[in-house]
């Protein structure tokens, strides 16, 4: 991982990157799972494709990566071959999605349950996670501070949390998969 983000003109040779969710902890370069390291990549070639193969089930990781990283595909491992990693390949690579049939279902039963989150949700999320005040973030988002108090009232209302505390927000939003 740190031989690969290291030496970023290594990177722009390629156009299209394998990942998979489970990877090690790197808290040298502030990596937790395969999400970020696919956020690292995609911050040095803002174009690469990626496709993820992973065991993971879980709709909210699933989710998270889905909208984090914006993948070509998503495969789950017990669903690959060969046939379908070369499939999966030269669509990305023609710029077109395929997504193994569990991720297929999970994909239609999340977007079904209306979920409506934006990447400014899960950047204010991971914010608030990391300690960052509310009077603050404005420096992280183009938001008011007025806005960013509606934004957390939202994703209270999204996440069925009556308390207005800003660790049970993160807390719940930990436990739905929507930040690590």
């Amino acid at each position: 991982m740190e031989k690969i983000l290291s030496d970023p003109d290594r990177i722009q040779h390629y156009d299209l990157a394998f990942l998979d969710l489970q990877i090690p902890l790197n808290k040298e370069l502030d990596i937790r799972d395969g999400i970020d390291f696919g956020r690292a990549l995609m911050d040095i070639k803002h174009d690469l494709k990626t496709i993820i193969i992973t065991n993971e089930t879980s709709h909210s990781l699933l989710l998270r990566a889905y909208k984090e990283l914006s993948p070509f595909s998503i495969i789950i491992k017990a669903e690959m071959n060969l046939e379908t990693l070369e499939k999966a390949a030269s669509m990305a690579l023609e710029g077109e999605n395929f997504w193994s049939s569990t991720f297929s279902e999970i994909i239609k039963a999340v977007l079904n349950d209306d979920n409506t989150f934006t990447q400014e949700d899960y950047k204010l999320l991971e914010l608030l996670s990391s300690g960052v005040p509310t009077k603050d973030i404005p420096e992280y988002l183009p938001w008011s501070v007025s806005k960013i108090e509606k934004r957390k009232k939202k994703l209270r209302e999204e996440l069925n949390i009556e308390s207005k505390s800003v660790l049970k927000l993160v807390a719940m939003a930990r436990k739905k998969g929507l930040i690590s």
